[in-house]
């Protein structure tokens, strides 16, 4: 149960941190791509602004002033190319991009030219108004630029500006905000993770609270009820009427059973069921087997077979009491439900590195919807598996007993119509 719980806890806290998560990460890639548009439009402003600025001063200035053209190539990471009447004016600039100046220039010129028609040595068409055209433009480093190419009217004749961004200051500062988001979002992860522990802990503290409760009862209730049936064995022997004996008697074995079939069960969700490990000989225990349940399949004109194989069974690590009891319930469930004159057979085998035990029978068999709940704890399947002297709990006791030997058991159908069922041991 404890196991039960914490897969609980695990899945409680998965689905609440995927789907808050979820939401959570659309809402940071939305937010994120809205500030990133906006940063784009405050570049683009900024570097048209730039661009405006020195067209205004080339149609109102007889000269234009180095310095001036340093600052704003400083202040915004800026390379100017002016021309007058398509002759460069001398200006070297202000900082060395990581692609030669000039080459940054001439290809822009050359962009322009062959994708917009736009020739920085033709004189434009108005005397009024500018022309300029924008794009992008790569240099050899993998340094990438914004440009602005136009071409600005004026009284004796024309300038042609040629303005480049270095797009590196941008794209850093959208690393940046990037970084930022997906820390705010992994931190809010964390957060989310931390709460949802928490609270699902929370949420199941009253299911274990339940549980405790319920293995307590059953476990003293299981001793309680030992004291009486003992005293009432003991005062069958002094009853007369051997008709009324053999049928409480009956009754007895039967309570006493269901009695240590629940508090084995109550021991094992408690974690208190102790094993006695040894070496186990899997041939004695099976043969043991075969000898306790031959007389009982021979008085209901079944017929009990056992086979080993010639080689001995390697030994496994284990209790064999508690082994023998996880057997003894698997077979008792074959006699009980396979037909008078029926089959019932017992097989080991080795293969590579697992041993495997098979008990089969030719009785009614379990319905494939049924299989999966077939190890559940007082569950029978249909009408034709029921019988009076089980309650759906041996196969349960098996199932608990095995795994805790490691093993495992499973349920199919048999050759025979019946059911088979496979235990396995890692050798």
């Amino acid at each position: 149960m404890e196991k039960a719980l914490f897969g609980m806890r695990i899945r409680l806290t998965l689905i609440s941190v995927v789907t808050t998560g979820i939401l959570l990460c659309v809402m940071a890639v939305v937010l994120l791509r809205l500030a990133e548009n906006q940063m784009d439009l405050q570049q683009e402003a900024s570097f048209r602004n730039s661009a405006n600025s020195i067209i205004y001063r080339l149609q109102n200035s007889r000269s234009i002033d180095d310095a001036w053209l340093s600052q704003i190539e400083v202040g915004d990471k800026l390379l100017v190319h002016i021309e007058d009447n398509s002759r460069p004016i001398l200006f070297r600039g202000s900082w060395i991009p990581k692609t030669d100046r000039g080459t940054l220039i001439a290809r822009a010129h050359e962009k322009a030219l062959s994708e917009f028609a736009f020739d920085v040595k033709t004189k434009p068409w108005s005397v009024l108004s500018t022309e300029d055209v924008t794009f992008e433009l790569r240099g050899d480093q993998k340094d990438d630029y914004r440009v602005i190419v136009s071409l600005i009217p004026s009284g004796n004749g024309w300038h042609s500006l040629t303005l480049l961004k270095d797009l590196e200051s941008v794209r850093n500062s959208k690393y940046l905000l990037r970084i930022s988001f997906f820390a705010v979002i992994f931190v809010s992860l964390m957060l989310l993770l931390m709460i949802s522990l928490v609270l699902s802990r929370r949420a199941t503290t009253q299911i274990a609270d339940a549980n405790k409760k319920h293995i307590e009862f059953i476990a003293a209730a299981s001793h309680e009820l030992r004291a009486p049936l003992t005293v009432v064995k003991a005062s069958l022997k002094e009853t007369g009427n051997e008709k009324y004996r053999t049928i409480a008697e009956r009754e007895i074995r039967r309570m006493t059973r269901l009695i240590d079939e629940l508090l084995l069960l109550a021991n094992v969700d408690a974690q208190k069921l102790s094993l006695k490990t040894g070496s186990v000989d899997l041939d004695t225990v099976l043969t043991e087997l075969y000898e306790n349940f031959e007389v009982i399949a021979r008085n209901k004109n079944q017929k009990l077979s056992l086979s080993l194989p010639d080689y001995s069974l390697p030994m496994i690590s284990g209790d064999k009491q508690r082994l023998s009891q996880a057997f003894t319930a698997i077979l008792d469930n074959a006699v009980a439900y396979a037909p008078e004159s029926g089959h019932i057979d017992v097989s080991a085998k080795k293969e590579k590195q697992t041993l495997i035990i098979e008990i089969a029978d030719d009785g009614p068999g379990i319905k494939d919807s049924e299989k999966p709940r077939v190890f559940d704890r007082f569950y029978m399947a249909d009408s034709s598996r029921h019988d009076k002297e089980h309650y759906g709990l041996g196969l349960s006791v098996a199932k608990e007993i095995i795994e805790l030997h490691n093993g495992k058991i499973t349920v199919s159908d048999s050759k025979k119509g019946g059911a088979v069922f496979t235990v396995r041991f890692t050798a």
